[in-house]
This record gives C-alpha cells, structure tokens and sequence, in this order.
C-alpha cells in the first residue's frame, strides 16, 4: 500500500553526542542493493523532499535572512518540491549504538535518521480541503503540530520537557480504584512560527481525548485547549486528568481501559500536514484498592510484607495510595508492625479485619 514517510533527522557534536534532533524532512524513497547479504549494506540512499530547501529556488536566495511569507510562497512557487538522494551509511556512535548516518546531508555535521513516522495518503476530501486559494494564506494556516509521546502515570504535575522524561519512573498503566488517572503527552510544534497571543487570531490548539472501556463504550471524553505560546520547532508536555472533575476523583470500575488523543479534532488551526491527527491509543487497567496490598500488584502476598519491610529501613518509597493500602492495622502509621500482620493474615493466624479486602 502507498505511504508517506516523515524522518526526523538529528546531528552529533564533536564528542558524540546528541547535538540537534529538530529538523523533518519528507522521505520519498530509498535505494537498496538487491545483492546485498547483511542489512548493513543493502541500504544505499535516501530520497529526501526537505521543505527547508524548496523554499529557495537558488543557493543566493537562500542566503536571505528571515523571508517573508510571501517570499516563501513566491520561492517555493518557482522551485516546487525537489528530490536528493543523500547516501546512507551504517555507523556505530561513541556508546556503542547503532545509526544511520545521512552523508552530506548537513557539511560540517554527522546527521543521523533518528525517527521516522509512517502516514496514510491523504483522501481527496482532504487534498482539496488543504489546496490554497489564491489571497488566502495566512501564517497560522501552516502551523504543523504532532504529538509525539503519549504516556498515563500517577505523577501529580505535568512533565514539561521531554529530557526530564524517564519511562521506568513516570510511566505507570496500573491504577488502583479511586486514584487520579493523568495522561502526559508531549506537543511539537514543527513549524517555524511561534503561536502565542499576538498571532493567533483567535486560533486554539485542541486536544481531544476519550476513555473507552473494554467493551468499546466511551465513559469519558473531553477537549484540553495547549497552554499558549507555543513556540516554533519545540517540543512541549502538558496532563490531562482523565478521572478528574472540580479537583474530585471520578471513580470507574475495576477493569482494562483505552484512551485516545485526537489532535485539533474540530481543526481550528489549519495544520501544514494533520495526517498524522489521530494519535495511537494507550491503555491502562483499574485494580480494586485491596488492603494489604502495598506493592500495588492487586492481591496480597509474601511481597508485600517484604515491601513494608524495605520501606521501613528507607530502601524504597511509597506513593500516598500504596501507604494506604500498606496500613494494614490503620493506625495511620506503616510499620514493621503492618508487615507482621500481613504475614499472620496469609498464614491463617489472626490479624486485623480487612485485610485482602477491597476498602473502597
């Protein structure tokens, strides 16, 4: 089936490091060598429709700082989009890892593919709903905005930048009954045009989102307007707060769940390429909030006494929901004493009421 490929394409400093990561391009191809034995060797070339590029139809007019947009349109109008084929080569980076590195592309920098998306051809309907019109042009029309990384966790505040982002801590797809449920997502603007106050001719950037359970039935849905400004070619996160209303925790059953993002779903900002509007859906899963169980894991075991124990010598932390449920006598207090009773309760001893209940 035809597709349209974007590649996100980076670049190294002289220690090998992650230099620059900001720059898409529209990939049109590639060239292998058939003969070739080893994956290595049997990509030759990539064919690249860089945007940048066609907006100069000469290398002096390129020189020219901060074009207008007319003289973007004009250039772009005498030079329609081009194809060059850049060599690829496979290379190993000063940790060890693998990539590949596009020769040529970037003179005086190594630029390595690091990202490439792939997207369905746009219909019709879309083709002429996205033709410009003569006069109609306005800067806020190409903003091209994309969200790239959708994750639910039980962190309180938004993670902002996606360098402060750690999977292992931040991602969390188990909750337990009455938690507040938060989807972090980061926002790029790919554009060069800054979106703030002053530009936005009362232009929003939305984000649509829906819980369905599963039996498919939506049980949730909303629309979260991005914080302004948004800045060109950056990336931003923000939270949505699927079970929250005015600060209360909507409860839903025990179960599994998937929530979906849409992007501009009413399309009030006219997106340079909203192809890629929908993004993947994730999913999380509710367990009932059992008391006992401290690790969260949804029943109560030899492991949760071990994870009192750890967390009364200060060798692991409890979030505020895994301290209630590790309360085992609910004095308000959790301590080697709840530890005890846990292990009384599992092998039939007498131990306070409760435990391996649901207590909500």
């Amino acid at each position: 089936m035809p597709a349209v490929c974007q590649a996100d394409i980076g670049s190294f400093i002289g220690d090998g490091a992650v230099y620059d990561a900001g720059h898409s391009v529209t990939v049109a191809g590639v060239m292998i060598d058939p003969e070739a034995t080893a994956f290595t060797e049997r990509y030759r070339a990539i064919a690249i429709i860089d945007s940048d590029n066609d907006a100069y139809p000469t290398s002096d007019e390129a020189l020219i700082e901060n074009p207008t947009v007319e003289q973007k349109l004009m250039y772009r109008a005498a030079r329609p989009d081009s194809v060059t084929f850049y060599p690829l080569r496979y290379r190993i980076d000063a940790e060890g890892a693998p990539f590949w590195e596009i020769v040529d592309y970037n003179e005086g920098e190594t630029s390595y593919l690091y990202d490439v998306h792939t997207l369905s051809l746009p219909s019709e309907e879309l083709i002429a709903r996205c033709t410009e019109k003569e006069g109609t042009c306005s800067i806020t029309d190409t903003v091209d905005f994309t969200i790239d990384t959708v994750f639910t966790t039980r962190s309180k505040d938004p993670i902002r930048g996606i360098n402060n982002y750690y999977p292992e801590r931040d991602d969390c797809t188990v909750f337990v009954d009455g938690e507040a449920v938060n989807i972090n997502y980061f926002l790029s603007n790919r554009s060069y045009i800054e979106l703030n106050d002053g530009n936005t001719d009362g232009k929003d950037c939305e984000i649509g989102w829906q819980v369905s359970d599963d039996s498919g039935t939506v049980i949730a849905q909303g629309i979260d307007v991005y914080p302004l400004p948004i800045f060109g070619g950056v990336e931003q996160g923000w939270m949505i707060r699927l079970n929250t209303e005015d600060g209360q925790i909507t409860r839903w059953k025990s179960g599994s769940y998937t929530v979906t993002l849409s992007l501009n779903p009413h399309h009030n900002i006219e997106e340079a390429y909203y192809l890629n509007n929908t993004v993947e859906p994730c999913r999380f899963t509710i367990i009932p909030a059992i008391l006992g169980d401290a690790d969260l894991d949804g029943e109560v075991d030899i492991t949760d006494a071990t994870t009192i124990q750890r967390y009364d010598i200060c060798t692991v932390e409890l979030n505020d929901t895994a301290k209630e449920l590790a309360d085992a006598d609910r004095d308000g207090d959790v301590s080697i004493i709840d530890a005890t009773w846990i292990q009384r309760f599992l092998i039939g001893m007498k131990a306070p009421e409760g435990i391996g209940k649901a207590i909500r």
